[in-house]
């Protein structure tokens, strides 16, 4: 054996090698098991043959396509996009996607379904669903998805996939070039989603929002359960099965059920029983409660650990992600946890907020309409000399078999809601709207109030989708027709009783006093709104003419919202200014100067109103209308002036069951609200007319009266009783009048009366002093002679009775004694 054969010599390993070769063996055997575990989970292609179908498991695995790897996603908080069980719809034979439907984790991804995806749809291995479906139907599946961590992230969510063929249309170019427009097809087949929908079988009639605790009770449960990501184990990468059975006994943190049963209570609390009469209105106020508690909520976290925190509400959330940064990354949030971003958002979800906009939806069908009374019994007159109009809405809907409690101390003017505008330009007329079977018109204006028919519109597509012609045709009829309805006659016994008064005295024989345009849900932008604006100037104009052609008194109001007031659009002040000043005499009240009247080209007592509603939260909304006032260059100087002594703001409040006080700080705002709308603006409306011992209208009603009621003189006591019954006493004086004048008459020129002596003196002397107080009574709380006692003309009667008295005395023919 050479020296080359001899074997090396090798020395001893030590203890520290041994341990460190140990545990590097031990480090791959562990690194083997954990890979072969996942690729006994990864799926494969789903290229089965059909046959084998009835035999797959419940649990099967979605055919994946290559997609690109979404390398910049973020590796944590991985979720599922679409929180609703209905995926956006898909059309047969159309290209779907792909949408992105995972979003954090780590890419590549991979999926379970229980249940069916539409054929022809994949899921890529970037979180992506699209395809070209190829069938028609309604797939429900529940869809699982895990990312590429170890373990990894797992999440679930049960969804609904309407797949639809849209209807075919002939094909363009079969007319020539210079020919019109082919009318649109005929309609032969309904897709899914129209075969499911549920058609509207009140259209154009009234609605408003009220959200009840009944309502409040439906959408709980809902709440309590959002779609949200299940609790997932992290010992083992297997999904959750379609029994819902736990996945293991270690589970990963769980983002808050948001919101909670208790958070949504805290949310509609605000809300419940009042009511808005516009869509809009209502998913305002329900955007500003869900905001208030926003606020209140991380406030209280952020004191609680010591932190500080912008307490605004986030922007929505099309506008943030305008107005971020590019290179703004979004923050990350440890698991178990939402952003405030996402707390604000799933506040109040989509799904959820259209749920409280369906429940909260009242529509008001004219069939169940009951004639309206009203009762204002003990309450005397409404003040004849007040500097703001106090008006309340009374829509039929309130109307039960009792009389409506109503103080009309307190209000000028009553809305009765209302007629409904058809596409001929004709008007839905609900029950007793003429006033003839319940009597509220002549109940109302017995107590010194006036009335005004409210004309109602929501429904704008098919109006107009008239030609332009013929929509200049609707307005035109519209306006005619409302006058029309608003100088129908009383017909019961006052009506015939008037004609015994003096001219002076005779009330109108009119049922209404005014109208009140309320046109919602108007459109605000593209074409519809052009023609809405168009046909909203013409009808304004219109309803100008007719209402000055008759020659009678009317009060005019337009309904506007707040947020469409504005320099454009179908409310803008120039063509509201101008309506104004087209409509009012140059003796309107409205204005402090008498050359700046020189624009008011009215020839009839005719006054113009704006009712403004005020989006929630109203304080802010006062003031911010004020400054839009003020900032516009379509009004100056003195017009400004005469515009804001024209807006009323509406304002809303709670109308339940039964009576409940508002909270201090809500009733302390709309003490606010009310001073400071007293002090700016031209009057106050209230929707519904508040009603006391139903719902706030207790404390409304002690509102109105700290800051609306004109001071009682010291005949309040005697006038409450007389102003309301002033039709008997009107007709018992003039019968006392006549009566006492044919007495004295024949006193004077009948020898035989003569004769009686002394009992007719008496009698003379008793009816005298009777007629004299019931002068008294009526001269001092009749409304129709309140010019009378603002004026001097008693005392220059009392005058000229004492001249005449005295030049009587001094000239009579004296008889001397025989």
């Amino acid at each position: 054996m050479t020296h080359r054969d001899a074997p090396f010599p090798r020395p001893a390993p030590c203890a520290r090698c041994r341990r460190l070769r140990i545990a590097l063996a031990g480090a791959v055997l562990v690194m083997v098991a954990s890979l072969g575990l996942r690729a006994a989970t990864v799926p494969q292609a789903a290229s089965a043959p059909a046959s084998s179908a009835a035999s797959a498991p419940d649990v099967a695995m979605v055919p994946m396509a290559a997609g690109p790897a979404a390398s910049s996603a973020s590796a944590v908080d991985m979720r599922l996009v679409y929180k609703t069980v209905t995926l956006p719809s898909a059309r047969r034979g159309a290209p779907y996607g792909p949408r992105e439907v995972v979003k954090g984790g780590t890419p590549p991804y991979r999926y379970t379904i229980d249940g069916k995806l539409p054929p022809g749809l994949v899921l890529t291995e970037d979180g992506r669903l699209g395809g070209l479906p190829a069938e028609n139907g309604s797939f429900r599946f529940v869809l699982g998805v895990q990312d590429a961590e170890s373990p990894p992230r797992i999440a679930q969510q049960a969804y609904v996939l309407n797949v639809y063929t849209p209807s075919i249309r002939p094909p363009a170019g079969a007319a020539s070039a210079a020919s019109a427009p082919a009318a649109p097809p005929a309609l032969t087949t309904l897709g899914v989603a129209d075969a499911e929908a549920t058609a509207n079988t009140h259209v154009g009639l009234p609605a408003s929002y009220k959200l009840t605790p009944a309502d409040q009770a439906t959408l709980a449960p809902e709440a309590a359960a959002p779609a949200v990501p299940a609790p997932v184990s992290t010992a083992a990468p297997e999904l959750v099965p379609a029994d819902g059975l736990p996945l293991a006994a270690v589970t990963e943190p769980v983002p808050p059920v948001v919101p909670s049963p208790d958070q949504l209570a805290a949310v509609l609390l605000p809300l419940t029983d009042v009511e808005y009469p516009t869509r809009a209105l209502f998913v305002n106020a329900l955007e500003q409660s869900r905001c208030a508690y926003y606020r209140v909520h991380v406030t209280e976290m952020a004191l609680k650990q010591q932190l500080t925190v912008d307490p605004q509400c986030p922007p929505p959330a099309q506008a943030s992600a305008a107005s971020a940064p590019a290179s703004r990354k979004p923050a990350v949030t440890a698991p178990g946890s939402l952003s405030l971003r996402e707390f604000y958002d799933n506040l109040l979800p989509a799904p959820l907020r259209g749920a409280i906009v369906r429940a909260a939806e009242k529509r008001h069908p004219f069939g169940d309409a009951k004639p309206l009374r009203l009762s204002g019994a003990g309450c005397g007159c409404t003040p004849q000399r007040t500097d703001n109009e106090v008006i309340g809405f009374v829509p039929y809907w309130l109307a039960t078999e009792a009389p409506l409690a109503v103080d009309f101390s307190l209000f000028t003017r009553l809305s009765y809601m209302g007629v409904v505008l058809a596409d001929s330009g004709n008007w839905v007329l609900p029950p007793g709207w003429d006033g003839q079977a319940g009597g509220f018109a002549r109940e109302t204006r017995r107590h010194g109030t006036r009335v005004d028919l409210v004309l109602y519109r929501r429904d704008w597509a098919s109006v107009l989708a008239l030609p332009e012609t013929q929509l200049d045709t609707v307005a035109r009829n519209a306006a005619r027709n409302a006058v029309v309805l608003a100088d129908t006659r009383n017909d019961d016994l006052q009506a015939n009783l008037d004609g015994l008064l003096l001219p002076q005295w005779r009330e109108s024989p009119y049922v209404y006093d005014g109208i009140t345009v309320f046109f919602e849900d108007s459109p605000t932008d593209g074409l519809q709104q052009k023609a809405f604006a168009r046909f909203l100037k013409l009808f304004l104009q219109r309803l100008v003419a007719e209402m000055q052609a008759t020659g009678r008194s009317y009060q005019a109001n337009i309904v506007v919202p707040d947020k469409l007031l504005g320099d454009t659009g179908a409310y803008n002040f120039s063509d509201l200014m101008d309506v104004l000043e087209t409509a009012e005499p140059r003796r309107s009240s409205k204005g402090v100067e008498e050359g700046a009247k020189v624009r008011y080209r009215g020839t009839t007592d005719l006054t113009i109103d704006f009712l403004v509603l005020l989006s929630e939260p109203t304080g802010a909304s006062t003031m911010t209308l004020r400054a839009r006032i003020d900032a516009t260059p379509n009004l100056s100087g003195h017009r400004r002036i005469a515009f804001l002594e024209s807006v009323v703001p509406i304002e809303f409040h709670q109308r339940g069951e039964k009576p409940a006080a508002l909270p201090p700080q809500e009733r302390d705002q709309l003490d606010r609200d009310l001073a400071y709308i007293k002090w700016t603006y031209g009057g106050i409306g209230l929707w519904p007319l508040p009603t006391p011992g139903i719902g706030s209208g207790e404390t409304v009603h002690a509102l109105l009266t700290h800051n609306y009621a004109v001071p009682r003189g010291a005949l309040a006591g005697l006038c409450e009783f007389a102003c309301p019954n002033r039709l008997p006493l009107r007709l018992l004086f003039e019968a006392l009048l006549l009566a006492e004048g044919i007495g004295i008459a024949l006193y004077t020129w009948n020898c035989r009366v003569r004769r009686i002596g002394r009992r007719y003196l008496l009698m003379l002397w008793a009816g005298a002093l009777a007629t004299l107080a019931l002068a008294f009574v009526v001269f001092s709380c009749d409304p129709a002679l309140l010019h009378w006692r603002e004026q001097n003309y008693l005392l220059y009667g009392l005058i000229l009775l004492l001249f005449a008295a005295g030049v009587y005395v001094t000239f009579k023919p004296r008889v001397e004694a025989p």
